[in-house]
């Protein structure tokens, strides 16, 4: 498995609204950061209709956006410009509300994939270098869903991106898993 050192800037935008946030991992090699507490979900509210950009290569993300009705989005970058690596990211996804659909972007190459566990869970596994990695699912509208990130073998909430009470929380989740609850169906 590779270790991968982050140190980058990773740029969100929501609109007009530029933010940005930096890794301050250092470069032996290792992952520096604390380990999130697994036995505490971290509860937040996901905005409907809100999409989020970001350069490839330029930074590490799972970006995940919900549209009204049920649709959920979710797409990776990786700081590969930057660190020379690739990034590994397998999100564990379980619904609260039966899967209607799950579907891989176009930009899925061989190495990435989708795993459906049953009808309310799946894991989506991806390679993300200097592209972007996306995948959909479709729930009953307004339910929660439950993700864990977990990027070259640790989790990291910390990476999760998403936009919430018209905030881009662009620094991720304190704990692991997180608890996206749609502000409205």
């Amino acid at each position: 498995m590779t270790m991968l050192a982050r140190t980058l800037g990773l740029c969100v935008l929501v609109a007009s609204t530029n933010a940005c946030f930096d890794d301050d991992d250092d470069d032996d090699g290792h992952h520096d950061y604390d380990a999130p507490d697994p036995s505490t979900s971290f509860y937040t509210t996901i905005d409907a209709n809100e999409a989020l950009t970001a350069v490839p290569g330029e930074g590490i993300g799972a970006m995940i956006e919900y549209g009204s009705g049920g649709t959920w989005a979710i797409w990776t970058t990786c700081d590969t410009a930057f660190s020379g690596y690739a990034c590994g990211f397998e999100i564990d996804v379980y619904t609260y509300a039966l899967l209607d659909d799950v579907r891989g972007g176009a930009d899925l190459e061989a190495d990435e994939s989708i795993q459906i566990w049953d009808d309310y869970s799946f894991t989506f596994f991806a390679s993300t270098d200097y592209d972007t990695d996306t995948m959909e699912f479709f729930t009953a509208p307004g339910e929660l869903v439950e993700m864990e990130l977990v990027l070259d073998g640790y989790i990291e909430p910390m990476h999760f991106r998403w936009v919430g009470n018209n905030t881009v929380h662009n620094e991720g989740a304190p704990s692991s898993p997180v608890v996206f609850q749609p502000d409205q169906p």
